[in-house]
């Protein structure tokens, strides 16, 4: 976390920079800015560090799906209102078929989506605004079709990360 907060401040000290120059040319005008983020120690590998984890996590996560879909005791096992845990948690039809969401209502998703912008507003800063919530957005249209196991599993981890990014939320700004 800390290495986050060292980036936000070169960021920061970058944008300010860039801000300042004052020319036409736009050729000179690149060229200052990559000599400015050079200085500041910016570049590719210190913005894909926050990725870092995600890569660890993803190839768990799809054999995570890939189970759940084809595990017949998750088809046989039934969770509060979810009679079959390698489908979709459909709580009842519409209907018709609409489209990116199907012929049911899940609620997981709209779980899913309720946990990450909670998230985006609990913990928004000068930087956050209505884009923010473009990843919950996707996240809601992507995860909709997904087995209702996957999607106890993502909803249970943001749930238990909200606490988690809230504490070092609060440690960190209490540093000097």
């Amino acid at each position: 976390m800390r290495w986050q907060e060292r980036f936000k401040q070169s960021m920061k000290k970058s944008k300010e920079e860039t801000a300042a120059i004052q020319t036409c040319n736009a050729a000179q005008r690149d060229e200052q800015i990559l000599a400015i983020y050079q200085a500041n120690g910016v570049n590719f590998i210190n913005q894909c560090k926050a990725l870092l984890p995600l890569l660890i996590q993803l190839p768990l996560l799809i054999a995570f799906y890939r189970a759940a879909i084809r595990w017949e005791v998750l088809a046989e096992t039934s969770f509060l209102w979810i009679s079959d845990l390698s489908k979709p948690d459909s709580l009842f039809t519409f209907g018709l078929t609409l489209p990116w969401l199907g012929p049911a209502f899940n609620v997981l998703p709209f779980m899913l989506f309720a946990v990450n912008a909670s998230e985006v507003v609990l913990f928004r800063d000068a930087t956050t605004n209505i884009k923010s919530f473009t990843l919950p957005v996707i996240f809601f249209f992507l995860f909709y079709p997904f087995p209702a196991s996957c999607m106890l599993f993502w909803v249970t981890l943001n749930v238990l990360h909200v606490p988690e990014r809230y504490y070092f939320h609060k440690r960190l700004s209490s540093l000097p």
